[in-house]
């Protein structure tokens, strides 16, 4: 019975470490700031040691939906480069931009949330930066 309740505790105990980790990971990918887009860009290089960066890879879903004015889009951001990028920004097209830390040399997904005032066919552009890899997805706002 001992070596049961032993066993038991362990699993409990692990199952606790893991829902930790997953919950810190998603508190740092859900962790976004949105601001104005500069009115000139800024031009930035970045060496990524020995790792292509063909081999970095971003691709969203759903790659269309309809929201209503001021309602949520959600887009599910599944992101994958091993020589790694230091954020991935979404420049959602009505004049904000969020910023997510970077960071994940596995792959890895993240779930973007925005909302628009004004009603409009917006294609945001979803980018690894600084490694400038980038998809888009559509979201229509009535």
């Amino acid at each position: 019975m001992k070596r049961y309740l032993s066993l038991r505790t362990r699993c409990i105990a692990l199952a606790m470490v893991i829902a930790l980790l997953l919950t810190l990971s998603a508190v740092t990918m859900a962790g976004a700031t949105s601001h104005a887009l500069p009115r000139h860009p800024v031009t930035t290089q970045a060496a990524v040691g020995h790792h292509s960066l063909s081999t970095c890879t971003v691709s969203a879903s759903p790659s269309s939906q309809t929201v209503g004015v001021n309602q949520t889009a959600r887009v599910t951001v599944s992101e994958n480069c091993p020589a790694g990028y230091t954020y991935t920004q979404i420049t959602w097209g009505d004049g904000t931009v969020s910023r997510y830390p970077g960071g994940c040399l596995t792959a890895c997904m993240l779930l973007a949330e925005h909302s628009s005032a004004r009603p409009g066919d917006y294609h945001p552009k979803i980018c690894l930066e600084l490694v400038n890899v980038c998809t888009t997805v559509e979201i229509r706002v009535v």
